[in-house]
């Protein structure tokens, strides 16, 4: 899980293929986020909208003031397990 308190862009690889999430919001001074681009919500029967990741494989950019989760299958991290 990459966080970037900067504002530049930050790029970096991955081992394999993977599922990205990636909150990122307009501005400083907003609560409001995106996931994946995305503002997220609620289904009329509560479940939640928008959290789906999206693939993504080699090199990877997160953006200035983001966090990004990445789940990377094969990755044998042994804190994942």
């Amino acid at each position: 899980m990459p966080l970037n308190t900067g504002e530049a862009p930050q790029q970096f690889s991955l081992s394999g293929k993977g599922l990205a999430s990636a909150m990122t919001r307009q501005s400083l001074d907003t609560r409001a986020v995106l996931i994946n681009g995305i503002a997220p919500g609620l289904a009329p029967d509560g479940t939640p909208t928008a959290l789906d990741g999206s693939p993504v494989v080699g090199k990877v950019s997160i953006s200035g003031q983001g966090i990004a989760l990445y789940a990377v299958s094969g990755a044998r991290n042994l804190a994942c397990r």
